[in-house]
């Protein structure tokens, strides 16, 4: 599979069930652990890359420590399932 512009995608991993983002949930998990998140982020791209997914997971972590979406979200694409 490959981006938009042509270039490979990385290979999907899973990491507390999230996919594909295991450098970005290690980054956030030492800055919320360490108590130097920043008051706000965007997190942009296009459709269907996560950033939905990862903004709940995120809050889900500082919530309750578990780095993962919460249920009824999907893993890879941050749709709600019906």
């Amino acid at each position: 599979m490959s981006s938009a512009r042509g270039a490979p995608l990385p290979a999907r991993r899973e990491h507390d069930g999230l996919i594909g983002h295991d450098a970005l949930i290690e980054e956030f998990r030492s800055r919320a652990d360490a108590h130097t998140l920043a008051h706000g982020y965007i997190f942009f791209g296009p459709g269907g890359v996560g950033k939905y997914t990862f903004a709940v997971s995120l809050a889900r972590y500082l919530e309750t420590g578990v780095f993962a979406p919460p249920p009824g979200v999907s893993a890879t694409f941050g749709e709600a399932l019906g």
